[in-house]
């Protein structure tokens, strides 16, 4: 009975205990924090992407379409693809290359509920919808969220787009459909 009542005893009895809930709390956090971090890190990919692509789009507008119109000898066009004095708009860059990246996993889609003739057939999903709502009170914030498809689990993530380049700037709020000459 003196080995029951020593300090030994009394240490290696709750040893198991402890034990058995410290590897439960790390079974349960571990994960989790390796999880988040995941998702922290694919957001700030996602949104530095987001960025260069925009820097990518002003250049485009700035250094090609700008000289292209001044020249007359190019015309940016939706349908560039098969005519020969056409190229894209900066925003149809984005979408070809887009295209292409999709290859890589990777997708950057510019979206608008503004109804232009060519985005007529275009229909918003959920994640656009709520992440056009979201923009409309936190314009400078990023909209995210985590979703099954094709029984893969993927990161969307949105970010408020804003032209910088005053070319960008003047071609849309000269068009008749734009909302910045309607209101």
């Amino acid at each position: 009975m003196p080995f029951r009542n020593s300090l030994i005893w009394k240490l290696l009895l709750p040893l198991p205990v402890i034990l058995a809930i410290c590897l439960g709390v790390a079974w349960y956090l571990i994960p989790t924090a390796v999880m988040q971090n995941a998702q922290d890190a694919a957001k700030r990919s996602a949104v530095q992407t987001a960025k260069q692509f925009k820097t990518i789009r002003g250049y485009y507008t700035k250094n090609i379409i700008e000289k292209a119109k001044a020249n007359g000898s190019l015309k940016p066009s939706i349908n560039h693809k098969g005519k020969p004095n056409a190229i894209p708009l900066p925003a149809t860059l984005i979408h070809d290359i887009s295209q292409l990246l999709a290859k890589e996993q990777t997708t950057l889609s510019l979206y608008s509920p503004f109804p232009f003739p060519n985005r007529k057939d275009r229909k918003l999903d959920d994640f656009q919808k709520q992440a056009w709502a979201f923009f409309g009170k936190n314009p400078d914030k990023v909209f995210s969220r985590q979703e099954m498809h094709g029984g893969k689990s993927i990161l969307r993530v949105a970010i408020a787009d804003k032209m910088a380049a005053q070319g960008c700037v003047n071609c849309h709020n000269s068009h008749p459909l734009t909302p910045a000459i309607g209101n």
